[in-house]
């Protein structure tokens, strides 16, 4: 079980992957489930949808946004954060890679295996 005991909200882009992550979202939904507990989430549906979704989520002021997808996916919605008020800004942020490429995950050091980054 995760140390935050708070709401999650997910920001799923379900063509991840090559698309495997909208095909195995029921196996990942489980796992996810298994370490976080409870959790609400949202698939991007498009270009810009990301940085649209985030926004939207932090004004519902959930404890941890969770970013799920690749690179992209994680370029527009931190572009959402910004564009949320400055008070929402503070919501920690959580990036499960989920990208073909992952430069920018390597580069914090997010690990690739979900079981893995769902621990750290």
């Amino acid at each position: 079980m995760s140390i935050f005991q708070g709401k999650y909200h997910l920001l799923i882009n379900p063509k991840s992957a090559g698309g495997s992550t909208g095909r195995s979202w029921s196996e990942l939904q489980s796992l996810i489930k298994q370490q976080l507990g409870e959790f609400t989430y949202e698939f991007t549906d498009g270009p810009g949808d990301a940085k649209r979704l985030a926004t939207r989520a932090l004004a519902n002021k959930p404890d941890v946004l969770v970013i799920v997808g690749g690179d992209g996916t994680v370029s527009e919605a931190i572009n959402g954060v910004f564009d949320a008020p400055a008070k929402q800004r503070r919501t920690p942020i959580a990036i499960l890679n989920q990208g073909t490429g992952g430069d920018f995950c390597r580069t914090l050091g997010v690990p690739t295996d979900l079981n893995l980054a769902l621990q750290t």
